[in-house]
């Protein structure tokens, strides 16, 4: 240690020591305990309100770099087993002070977890913490960025409650903000992906920006996926019945990427389910999900460039459509029927200055000419006429109860009925 400066009022009543109003001041700070942990700080500043053997709270706590090196001892678990059968009386004399911080920064941290099985190193850690405790009940708000190997990236961003006092168990705990995922090379988690999935990976790049809502133990979360660089490697022998490879070649765009929102739900509580189990399974069902969606199947099976059968086009001032936009809509119409959970909405727009202008200059032009004219046709009711078009068009083809046409206020370069599919 090189450096400690620091500011103490302290009591000292019944070998016990109360601390309050006290600073800290570290730097180049390194320690032991016992033989399972180690620690290197750079720089620390903490202000303490409050010590006692009950209490612990800090004012502000600032570290610089530091470094925590755990390992997990043979004895930990057999003494977890001793430590659940204590009584509840010895459990009490036991029982840890509670800590509690106003706040709390953490730049560029380390955390080295040697496991008897495995080793993890969580990297580059930042984190920006509100009243965070270890008090029951009491709403901390954490803000945290870190690096894990095969992982460029993780952040997690929220409140968080304890049900219990020290129990940072996720089957206990509440959290309620984002979790997103940088860059994590899926390769690397091979060890957990042939557990499940038919296939390993030889390449593969994963991302992913999310909701989370855990409370209770039930894990409901939606995260708006991106994969990309992916290469399918050797079979696993689990899960045969799903065709990964046919899938992701369906599910991927021309730019080599798959785009996915996917729901991430379980029971954390059920100790058949753990978090990994959870993630792929959801995964694979998402997948298989989005594979088989009617939007997917269009932008497989048609030669349109750019999915050109998202929007059908009219022409200015009809109500009629021409033999390419016409060919759309049967091809919806095979759509729908090859898959009869399928629903569609057409949804029309037009460019309301334009076509305006176009009907005022089509009425004065047939009043020269001599032409009949229909003083009362408004721009609704050709917006009206094209809707009962399409309509029309699929009266014979697909039940009315799976043909939805609104007409938007809002304005487009072109007249045209934007396709959205739904099941």
């Amino acid at each position: 240690m090189d450096t400690v400066r620091s500011k103490v009022d302290f009591k000292l009543k019944k070998e016990e020591i109360s601390l309050s109003k006290s600073s800290f001041s570290l730097s180049n700070l390194k320690g032991e305990i016992e033989d399972e942990t180690k620690f290197w700080l750079a720089k620390g500043d903490v202000v303490v309100k409050e010590y006692s053997p009950k209490t612990i709270k800090f004012g502000s706590v600032s570290l610089t770099s530091p470094t925590i090196d755990l390992r997990e001892s043979p004895e930990q678990s057999s003494e977890a087993k001793v430590i659940s059968k204590v009584s509840p009386e010895k459990k009490e004399q036991k029982s840890l002070p509670i800590i509690s911080a106003s706040k709390i920064k953490v730049k560029n941290g380390k955390v080295i977890y040697r496991g008897l099985k495995k080793t993890s190193v969580y990297d580059n850690i930042e984190l920006s913490a509100a009243n965070l405790t270890t008090e029951k009940n009491k709403r901390s708000s954490i803000d945290l960025d870190l690096s894990l190997m095969g992982i460029e990236k993780i952040q997690l961003n929220g409140y968080l409650t304890l049900k219990e006092d020290w129990n940072f168990s996720p089957q206990t705990l509440t959290f309620n903000g984002v979790f997103n995922v940088t860059k994590l090379k899926i390769p690397d988690f091979n060890d957990l992906i042939r557990k499940s999935l038919p296939n390993e990976f030889d390449g593969g790049i994963l991302s992913s920006k999310g909701k989370v809502d855990l409370r209770g133990g039930q894990l409901n979360s939606e995260h708006d996926i991106t994969i990309s660089k992916i290469d399918l490697g050797k079979v696993t022998g689990y899960s045969r019945e799903i065709p990964l490879n046919s899938i992701i070649n369906v599910l991927t765009d021309k730019y080599g990427n798959i785009n996915i929102t996917l729901p991430i739900t379980g029971d954390l509580t059920n100790p058949k389910l753990g978090v990994t189990t959870i993630v792929t399974s959801s995964l694979m069902s998402g997948l298989v999900k989005a594979a088989r969606s009617p939007q997917t199947i269009i932008s497989k099976i048609l030669p349109l460039e750019n999915n050109e059968i998202k929007t059908i086009y009219f022409q200015y001032l009809s109500d009629k459509l021409s033999k390419l936009e016409r060919d759309k809509l049967s091809e919806i119409a095979n759509i729908l029927t090859e898959n009869p959970k399928s629903k569609v909405t057409f949804t029309l727009y037009t460019n309301k200055n334009i076509e305006k202008n176009l009907m005022a200059t089509k009425s004065i032009t047939d009043i020269f000419s001599g032409k009949k004219t229909d003083s009362e046709m408004t721009l609704e009711d050709l917006m009206e006429e094209r809707k009962i078009y399409i309509l029309n068009f699929f009266s014979d083809r697909v039940s009315s109860e799976r043909i939805e046409v609104k007409i938007s206020k809002d304005s487009q370069s072109l007249p045209q009925a934007k396709v959205d599919f739904k099941e």
